[in-house]
C-alpha cells in the first residue's frame, strides 16, 4: 500500500557545470504522496506573456475544399480537378496554387463517406503512400493549412476529421516541406491513427495544433498500431528536424507514442499546453493503484514523453501523467523530458499529474539534462512520482 504523505521541496539550485550553468527551480512531490499543489510559482517571466501569439495565419488566397473521405488512388499528380476532391488531391493541387492555401472540408454525412453518425466524425483510410514523399500524402511546400475544424457539423469535443494510415502503421502521415524554406505551413483539427512519424516538419516557421496522435476514435483509449504493445500507437507524434527555427506544437494530445511523442531537434520552438500520456481530456484511465502492478504490463500504456536538442527551444505548461512504453528490465522506462542542446526554457509543466491534479506518475525519470546541455532554465515545473530521478543532472 502507499504510504501517503507530503515530501514537497522547493528548491533553487545553480549548478556552474563544466559544460555551462543551468538555473533549476522545481516543486518535486515525493514517489508516495497525495495533495498535489497547483501550478503557482511566482517565477520571472524569461519570454513575454505573448510567446504564443505569433504565427498569426495569414488570409488565404486559394481556398481548396475536400468533398470526400475517400482515398481513390494513389496518384501524384491528380488534382481537384478530377471529381471527387479528395484530401491527397487536394494537397496535390495546393502545391501548384497562389500561397496561402487553405484546405478545408466539407464532406458528406454518408457511410460511404466515413461518416460515423454515432460519434459525429468523418475518418479517412489512406489506400497508400505518396511515392514521392514516402508518406500519406505529398509534402506541404510553403504556406498550405489543412483545417480539419472547418467540416460543417460534427462534433465539438475533439477533431471531426481522423486520418488512418495505410497497413499496420509503417509509413509517415504528413511531411511540412520539401526544404527547409517550404514553411509556413499549419496542420490543425485532425486525429491521426496508425502512423509511423505522425508530422514531419522539415521547414521553418509551422503551427501544429490542436490535433490528436495515437488516441481512438471518441478520445477515450489508444489505437495501437499492428505490432501491438511494443509498436505502441505509433514511433513519433511530431519530429522537428535539426536547423529548423520556429515550430510551434501547441494544444496537441499525444498518446502511447513508442518512441517519442515529440521529437524536438531544431531551434526556437514552442511545444506548450499539450497533453502527453493521457486521453483527451487530459486524465489517465485504468490507472493501476496496487504498487506491485504500477509501471507492468497492466498499467496504462500512456507512451515516451519528448526529447529535445538544438538550441532555444521553449516547453512549457504541459501535462505529462501516466507515461509508460512496453518494455522489460534492463531496459528503463522512457524520460518524460529528456534534453541535450543549449539555451533551452522548461517551465510550468505537470509531470506526474493530470490536468485535474491527479497523482498518476511516471515511469522514467521526470527531467533528464544530457552531459552536451548547458545554460539551460529549468522553473516553476512540478513533478509527481517519478519511476526513477525526477531530475537527472549529466
Amino acid at each position: 500500500m502507499y504510504r501517503r504523505f507530503w515530501f514537497v521541496t522547493y528548491t533553487l539550485l545553480i549548478a556552474l557545470l563544466l559544460t555551462g550553468g543551468v538555473l533549476i527551480a522545481t516543486s518535486s512531490v515525493g514517489a508516495n504522496s497525495s495533495g498535489a499543489q497547483s501550478l503557482a510559482f511566482d517565477m520571472p517571466a524569461i519570454l513575454p506573456d505573448d510567446t504564443l501569439d505569433v504565427g498569426v495565419s495569414l488570409a488565404p488566397a486559394t481556398i481548396i475544399t475536400v468533398t470526400s473521405g475517400k482515398d481513390l488512388d494513389t496518384s501524384d499528380g491528380t488534382t481537384c480537378a478530377t471529381a471527387p476532391c479528395t484530401l491527397r488531391r487536394a494537397v496535390i493541387q495546393a502545391r501548384n496554387s497562389t500561397k496561402p492555401v487553405l484546405i478545408t472540408f466539407d464532406i458528406p454525412q454518408t457511410a460511404d463517406e466515413g461518416y460515423d453518425s454515432t460519434l459525429e466524425i468523418w475518418k479517412i483510410q489512406f489506400s497508400g503512400i505518396s511515392s514521392i514523399a514516402n508518406a500519406a500524402l505529398r509534402q506541404l511546400n510553403g504556406e498550405i493549412t489543412i483545417d480539419g475544424s472547418s467540416q460543417p457539423g460534427g462534433r465539438t469535443t475533439g477533431p471531426k476529421i481522423i486520418l488512418v494510415g495505410p497497413g499496420t502503421g509503417q509509413w509517415d502521415g504528413i511531411k511540412l516541406g520539401e526544404t527547409q524554406f517550404q514553411g509556413g505551413n499549419e496542420i490543425r483539427g485532425l486525429g491521426f491513427q496508425m502512423f509511423k512519424t505522425h508530422i514531419y516538419a522539415s521547414s521553418h516557421d509551422n503551427i501544429i495544433e490542436d490535433n490528436w496522435f495515437g488516441l481512438s476514435d471518441d478520445g477515450a483509449d489508444i489505437v495501437l498500431r499492428g505490432g501491438g504493445a511494443s509498436d505502441g500507437s505509433g514511433n513519433t507524434g511530431v519530429a522537428v528536424m535539426p536547423n529548423m527555427t520556429g515550430n510551434i506544437v501547441r494544444y496537441n494530445v499525444f498518446t502511447g507514442l513508442a518512441g517519442v511523442a515529440a521529437a524536438i531537434d531544431g531551434d526556437d520552438t514552442i511545444f506548450a499546453h499539450n497533453y502527453i500520456g493521457t486521453i483527451a481530456d487530459g486524465t489517465v484511465p485504468d490507472k493501476e493503484t496496487d504498487p506491485s502492478l504500477i509501471c507492468l504490463q497492466w498499467d496504462w500504456l500512456g507512451g515516451s514523453g519528448i526529447s529535445m536538442s538544438g538550441d532555444q527551444n521553449v516547453v512549457e505548461e504541459n501535462v505529462f501523467a501516466g507515461l509508460r512504453i512496453n518494455v522489460s528490465p534492463p531496459t528503463i522506462q522512457a524520460d518524460t523530458i529528456r534534453m541535450s542542446g543549449d539555451n533551452h526554457i522548461i517551465r510550468n509543466n505537470k509531470i506526474g499529474l493530470d490536468a485535474q491534479d491527479n497523482e498518476i506518475g511516471v515511469c522514467g525519470r521526470g527531467i533528464y539534462l544530457q552531459s552536451s546541455t548547458k545554460f539551460n532554465q529549468i522553473t516553476g515545473n512540478q513533478i509527481v512520482q517519478p519511476g526513477l530521478s525526477a531530475i537527472s543532472l549529466n
